[in-house]
């Protein structure tokens, strides 16, 4: 999962999900669509991909919320 300029972008197999924190903004496959032109929005196959977003931004929040992130530190010498 990344977060650029306002927008998360997760990458599953082929395709890469856009989403603004509150609605899906583009699907595309990069594999087939290099140049990311053919919004596959409509095909609501995306669908758990979205889903799996949305669990890992409120877990995410949540944790922040709670002060519950961690830095594993190396404890190996």
């Amino acid at each position: 999962v990344n977060y650029l300029n306002g927008i998360y972008q997760i990458i599953s197999g082929d395709t890469i999900l856009f989403f603004d924190g509150t609605k899906t903004t583009g699907v595309y496959n990069f594999k087939k669509d290099k140049k990311l032109a053919n919004n596959l929005y409509k095909n609501k196959l995306f669908i758990n991909i979205e889903n799996r977003l949305k669990a890992y931004i409120q877990s995410n929040n949540n944790r922040m919320i709670h002060d519950n992130i961690t830095i594993l530190k190396n404890t190996a010498k």
